[in-house]
């Protein structure tokens, strides 16, 4: 019924928010030195609190800790199998482990729950241009821009495959195009940080 669907919906909303104890740790101004650690201890103590596992892996997933986040975010998809930002979180982190095919299936969940949701395309081309596949990846990257010319997920991936093509000319007049657009150029400093050497694609 209508008033199932509402009332599933409403419990479901809990997973995109943290928890009120959650809260009170990560909102202290300023944080206190072992914020790391105290939110690490909070999640192994609630792995199936959607919000904290996804949040946590976001925010400190070190390459040491890989396998320690996917561990986790495995448990918590199994216990919020439909969390969208668990499966996001869990797309990138296979990613950089270089389970490719595990990722891809991640991007197949997300494309099941809405087939043109820009970052699940996009995430796709991500994988595409990790693999080496960079005329492919390019064109998944157009194809998530498409959709939705705002996301700058999507318009950073583009860039970043410029780049990994070799297209600087068009890789720069994307990242200026898009310069104005603050939810955009948040994205691209990643973008800037790979081709500084800063930071390293995979």
């Amino acid at each position: 019924s209508n008033i199932n669907t509402l009332n599933g919906l409403v419990a479901d909303a809990g997973n995109f928010f943290p928890s009120d104890s959650l809260n009170r740790l990560l909102s202290q101004d300023p944080a206190p030195p072992g914020i790391q650690d105290s939110f690490r201890l909070y999640v192994i103590q609630h792995p199936y609190e959607p919000y904290a596992v996804s949040g946590y892996v976001s925010m400190f997933s070190e390459k040491e800790r890989l396998s320690w986040c996917d561990s986790i975010l495995h448990e918590m998809l199994n216990a919020a199998p439909g969390y969208m930002p668990g499966i996001m979180a869990a797309i990138s982190i296979a990613r950089m482990q270089r389970r490719y095919d595990s990722a891809l299936n991640y991007c197949q969940q997300l494309l099941s729950i809405n087939k043109e949701l820009p970052y699940a395309i996009a995430s796709e081309a991500r994988i595409s241009m990790a693999r080496g596949e960079l005329s492919e990846g390019i064109e998944l990257a157009k194809k998530a821009c498409a959709l939705d010319a705002t996301d700058g997920f999507s318009e950073a991936t583009l860039a970043l495959g410029y780049h990994l093509n070799h297209q600087s000319a068009e890789r720069d007049q994307l990242i200026k195009r898009t310069s104005s657009d603050s939810s955009i150029s948040s994205y691209m400093e990643f973008v800037k940080q790979v081709m500084d050497g800063k930071e390293k694609f995979n």
